[in-house]
C-alpha cells in the first residue's frame, strides 16, 4: 500500500507531464494542489487500512468465537493417532513366557511404545507383535461434593502437542461411563460427560444428582489416561526397546526377553486442527443435536417397561447390513427383547408398539418386533484350588456366580464378554494363581474353555449360559487342589 508522500510525488509528475500545467512547475499552486490531493490520498489510504483491521479484526473474533461455540456445543475434536510399527520378539531364556497385552517399552530416547497383542513364546522362539507410541499415567482426585464437578484429563505439553488419546474412569473402583450431554442418565447413572475446552484441554464433567449420579464427598476418581505425541516423533529400525514392567517365565524367572523394533505399519496423526475444529462445529450445530438414537428409544422402553431383561432397538441401516437390501425395511424402528414370563411376550410386543408409535408416528416411522433368536454357551474350568476349600464347595459357588451374571433372564448385555469371566473368578480368589504358569507336568494350574455360541451377532440374537462344567489338569471331573511343595 502506497504512502503520503509517494501519492504526491505521483500527483507532482503527473502535472508536469502535461504540457499545459508544465509551466506551473514550482508554483505555489502546484504545491496547494497536490498538498491537497495528498491529503486525499492519506485519508483514502487510512480510512482503507482502518476497514481492513476491523474486517480482521471481526473475522477473527467471528473464528474464535466458532472455537469457543464448539466448547459449549460439547464438539470434542478427533484425537492424535498414535504410529504403529512392528515389533520382533525373542524368548532367549530356557522356559515359556507369557507377554501381556499393552506390555510397556521404551527406547534409549524414552519414546514410549505399548503392544498390541500378548503372545507366549518357548525357548528360542520370536514373534512379531505390532506396537503403538503410547505412554500411560493414572490421575487421582478427590470429589468434592459440587454438582456438575470437573476434573481434567490433559491437553497440551511443554512442546504444545496435544497428547491425550483415550482414557478410563474410576470412582471408588467402579468404572463409570462416557455419555455425552449425559443423554439418558437418570439420578443412578453412573455416567460422566467428556468435555473440550478452548484451552486445549480435555475434561470430564460429573452429574448433578438428578441428571447422573453424585458420587459421595470424598470420593476418590481415578482417571487412566493413554498419551501419543502422534506424528511428532519417529522410531528407526532395529532399535533395541527396554521393557518397563518385569516379565517372569513360567518357571518364575525373569524372563530373557529380546525386543527389536522393525518396520511402520500406521503413521501417527496429531490431534484435528483448529480450522477443522471450526469447519466441524459448523457443521455440527447446522446438523442440530435432536436427531433420535437408537439408545434413546431404548431408554424410554425400558423405563415404561422395567420387567424386560433384554431390550435392543435398530433402525433400517443396521438391518440392512446384516439381512440385505429389503423394500420393507425403509421407514421402521425394529426391537427385539426378552422377559421372563415368556408368555407374555406377544403382549408386551402389542403394548411396546403402542409406545413406540406415540413417539415415532409424526416422523411416519413404524415400530416392528422382531423375535429374539436364543442360543447358548457353556464355559469349562480347569484348574487347582488352594486346599482350604472344598472342590464341590468351590465348583458350587463358581456356578452360582456365573449363571447370576450370564445365566438365562440374566446375561441383559446379551452377549459375553470373556474378560469378564475372569474377573468373576479372579475376584474369588479360590484359586492361588489364575494367571497363565504351568506346572510340574508343563499344564496350567488354571484354564477356561468356551464353546458353543460366544458372541451374539446382530440385536436379534441373545446368548446365555447354559452350563458350567469343571476339572482338573489329569482328566477329573473335579477341581484338583494345589500341591504345598
Amino acid at each position: 500500500m502506497t504512502t503520503e508522500l509517494e501519492e504526491i510525488n505521483a500527483f507532482r509528475n503527473i502535472l508536469r507531464t502535461k504540457p499545459t500545467m508544465a509551466g506551473l512547475a514550482g508554483s505555489v499552486f502546484e504545491e496547494i494542489i497536490t498538498s491537497y490531493v495528498g491529503q486525499k490520498g492519506a485519508a483514502n489510504i487510512f480510512e482503507a487500512e482502518r476497514l481492513h483491521q476491523e474486517r480482521f479484526l471481526q473475522l477473527a473474533q467471528k473464528r474464535e468465537s466458532i472455537v469457543a461455540r464448539a466448547e459449549m456445543e460439547n464438539y470434542i475434536p478427533a484425537m492424535p493417532v498414535p504410529f504403529e510399527l512392528q515389533t520382533l520378539v525373542k524368548n532367549a531364556g530356557p522356559a515359556t513366557c507369557f507377554i501381556p497385552y499393552r506390555h510397556e517399552l521404551t527406547t534409549e530416547e524414552q519414546v514410549k511404545l505399548v503392544l498390541n497383542n500378548n503372545a507366549t513364546l518357548v525357548s528360542g522362539e520370536s514373534t512379531t507383535i505390532n506396537a503403538q507410541q503410547l505412554w500411560k499415567e493414572t490421575i487421582t482426585y478427590i470429589t468434592t461434593g459440587q454438582i456438575f464437578e470437573e476434573f481434567t484429563i490433559g491437553g497440551v505439553d511443554e512442546q504444545g502437542i496435544f497428547t491425550p488419546v483415550e482414557f478410563t474412569v474410576k470412582i471408588n473402583g467402579s468404572t463409570w461411563e462416557n455419555r455425552q450431554n449425559f443423554r439418558n442418565a437418570d439420578s443412578d447413572s453412573k455416567v460422566y460427560h467428556t468435555i473440550y475446552k478452548v484451552s486445549d484441554e480435555l475434561a470430564i464433567r460429573l452429574g448433578n444428582g438428578d441428571t447422573g449420579m453424585m458420587p459421595e464427598v470424598g470420593s476418590e476418581l481415578e482417571i487412566t489416561v493413554w498419551h501419543t505425541k502422534g506424528d511428532r516423533v519417529f522410531i528407526i529400525a532395529d532399535q533395541k526397546l527396554t521393557s518397563l514392567v518385569s516379565i517372569f517365565d513360567y518357571s518364575g524367572n525373569p524372563a530373557q526377553l529380546t525386543f527389536t523394533t522393525g518396520n511402520y505399519v500406521r503413521k501417527g496423526q496429531p490431534q484435528e486442527e483448529i480450522e477443522l475444529i471450526r469447519k466441524h462445529t459448523l457443521s455440527q450445530i447446522q446438523q442440530g443435536t435432536v436427531t433420535a438414537r437408537n439408545s434413546d428409544y431404548e431408554f424410554i422402553v425400558q423405563k415404561a417397561f422395567p420387567e424386560l431383561v433384554y431390550l435392543k432397538v435398530w433402525g433400517e441401516r443396521e438391518q440392512k447390513s446384516e439381512y440385505g437390501y429389503n423394500l420393507d425395511y425403509i421407514n421402521k424402528i425394529f426391537f427385539a427383547f426378552l422377559i421372563e414370563n415368556e408368555e407374555n411376550t406377544a403382549e408386551f410386543a402389542s403394548d411396546i408398539v403402542d409406545l413406540l408409535n406415540n413417539i415415532i408416528k409424526p416422523m411416519n416411522v413404524d415400530p416392528e418386533n422382531v423375535d429374539l433368536i436364543k442360543d447358548t454357551f457353556q464355559i469349562d474350568i480347569q484348574g487347582k484350588i488352594d486346599r482350604t476349600y472344598v472342590a464341590s464347595s468351590v465348583g458350587s459357588a463358581l456356578t452360582t456366580l456365573l449363571m447370576g451374571k450370564f445365566g438365562l433372564y440374566k446375561n441383559v448385555n446379551g452377549k459375553l464378554n470373556v474378560s469378564d469371566i475372569y474377573a468373576i473368578i479372579q475376584a474369588t480368589e479360590y484359586f492361588r494363581d489364575t494367571q497363565p504358569h504351568l506346572n510340574r507336568k508343563n499344564k496350567p494350574y488354571f484354564k477356561v474353555t468356551l464353546s458353543g455360541t460366544v458372541e451374539a451377532s446382530f440385536f436379534d440374537k441373545y446368548v446365555y449360559l447354559d452350563a458350567i462344567t469343571f476339572g482338573d489338569d489329569d482328566g477329573g471331573t473335579e477341581l484338583g487342589y494345589i500341591s504345598n511343595i
